[in-house]
């Protein structure tokens, strides 16, 4: 696949995205196999690790997806202002 300078960096946050999917993903799977509370050393219950796994993978695909987001904003942006210098040039005429 080709890509244009601005779509690397597309590129390697749909990457990162689907790490952050993953982890999700696999955080989820844990907590239905062990639960929300899992017994710790002591023998005492204590809060399933999994649950901050799934939380902190949910963020990171939250903020993917707003960078994602600006980048096709700007992206329209750049479209739009070289849409709006052709028909000024063609107008001009």
């Amino acid at each position: 696949m080709f890509l244009a300078r601005g779509d690397d960096l597309q590129a390697e946050l749909l990457d990162l995205l689907c790490d952050a999917f993953q982890r999700y993903l696999q955080a989820g799977q844990a907590i239905r196999e062990h639960g929300l509370m899992v017994q710790a050393r002591g023998g005492e219950k204590k809060r399933n690790p999994a649950l901050l796994l799934e939380r902190d993978a949910r963020y990171a695909m939250l903020r993917i997806f707003e960078q994602l987001a600006e980048g096709r904003d700007r992206s329209q942006e750049k479209m739009d202002q070289a849409d709006q210098a052709f028909e000024d040039a063609i107008c001009a005429k």
